[in-house]
């Protein structure tokens, strides 16, 4: 449980109070230098975790767990003070209970911990990028081409893990055998 990748993921979840003190201060310089910790954070958890063979089950779910804990503490902190449209709040939150929601079932089902993908981690970063600029370029239109690009890309990393999702399953039944409740 303790080792260095866990350690950081969890470091994200301390990274909320700051965070959102700053956002609430309008220090955007300093809220931006928070930010690039957390995706700092995010790539050294993963580095360290296959650097030190300590990739755990237990670590596949702290990372975007505490990933999504902090994207959506901020967004909705951001959202509040006008800096962002609620709608596309509502969108990032929905599709992170989305996706947290599906990997708790499909773990209940299969016993498989689906690890976060490519896709899922340029989603975040895109979001990120589009919150920096959410505080600088408030209300412009590269900030709304920003938006734009986040959702496609949310709904590209949704298709993305459904796809994984599936071979996944389909493994699992090649390998475990038939399991009623698991039909496609």
């Amino acid at each position: 449980m303790w080792t260095i990748s866990n350690i950081l993921s969890i470091s994200r979840l301390f990274l909320v109070f700051p965070a959102l003190w700053l956002l609430a201060r309008n220090e955007y310089g300093p809220l931006t230098a928070v930010f690039f910790i957390a995706s700092a954070t995010d790539v050294l958890d993963g580095y360290f975790a296959r650097r030190n063979n300590a990739v755990s089950e237990i670590g596949k779910i702290l990372d975007p767990l505490f990933d999504k804990i902090f994207v959506a503490s901020v967004v909705i902190g951001m959202a509040w003070h006008g800096l962002f449209p609620m709608w596309f709040l509502w969108l990032i939150i929905g599709r992170d209970i989305l996706i947290f929601v599906a990997g708790v079932l499909f773990k209940r089902s299969t016993g498989i911990v689906l690890p976060s993908n490519y896709t899922g981690k340029a989603t975040v970063t895109l979001i990120g990028f589009t919150m920096i600029a959410a505080l600088f370029l408030q209300h412009s239109s590269t900030l709304n081409v920003m938006i734009g690009a986040s959702v496609v890309m949310m709904l590209v990393s949704i298709g993305h893990y459904t796809i994984q999702a599936r071979k996944e399953l389909q493994h699992y039944k090649q390998t475990s055998g038939n399991h009623p409740g698991l039909e496609n």
